[in-house]
């Protein structure tokens, strides 16, 4: 008599991610596909769906995706910094939100918090703030810098972080306020949650790319 193995858990928990993602995108309803959407992920989610989310959400989710990450990639920038895009970075906004940029003086300090200095693009002027996600780092700096309003691509503030996005070569005189050591660091517990522990276990980093791959391929042959 065969012994029956259990199935491995990355093909359960694939078919359930994938179960989780059809729904929505078939009912266009692509602010509940990103909810599902592990964040580390959705930039490069975000670049095999941008030609299908409608307008009405389209920004939304942006502003979602540069949120979640402090470090955008290649991808992302270059959009980001597309003349036709940079017309309508409004829209990335709440009105209260560009009442809040529109209040800023025209040379603005600005802060970050970080562990490798990576050249972010993702900053506040909230020194607070900043302190918060240095300390989140193993080696962790708070640094500050100064900008340019008419360079700031948004203010976004849904998280109630006060976000600066701006490229970085516009940031000037960078300066390191604080380095923090291991006794500093302050990362909530919680910080590796289910999903990337099950990431860990079955050494896949890019499940929600590859489910999202699959599911386009499916909708493109019918």
């Amino acid at each position: 008599m065969k012994t029956k193995h259990p199935k491995p858990l990355i093909i359960d928990y694939r078919k359930n991610i994938k179960s989780l993602l059809t729904k929505p995108f078939v009912d266009n309803d692509f602010e509940s596909y990103f909810r599902y959407v592990a964040g580390h992920e959705r930039q490069d989610v975000f670049a095999l769906l941008k030609d299908y989310i409608p307008e009405e959400q389209y920004w939304k989710i942006l502003s979602n995706v540069i949120t979640e990450e402090s470090f955008y990639n290649k991808d992302l920038k270059r959009w980001l910094t597309d003349k036709k895009n940079l017309s309508n970075r409004h829209l990335l906004m709440e009105d209260n939100e560009k009442k809040e940029l529109n209040k800023l003086p025209e040379i603005v300090t600005i802060y970050r918090g970080e562990g490798n200095n990576r050249k972010g693009w993702s900053w506040t002027i909230s020194k607070k703030v900043a302190m918060k996600f240095a300390k989140r780092h193993l080696l962790g700096k708070l640094l500050t810098g100064e900008c340019e309003k008419r360079n700031i691509i948004a203010f976004i503030n849904g998280r109630k972080e006060q976000e600066i996005i701006v490229p970085f070569r516009y940031v000037r005189s960078i300066t390191v306020l604080q380095k923090y050591n291991l006794d500093d660091f302050t990362a909530p517990s919680d910080t590796i949650s289910r999903k990337n522990e099950l990431y860990q276990q079955n050494g896949r980093q890019s499940i929600y790319v590859d489910v999202t791959k699959e599911i386009l391929s499916e909708i493109n042959e019918q």
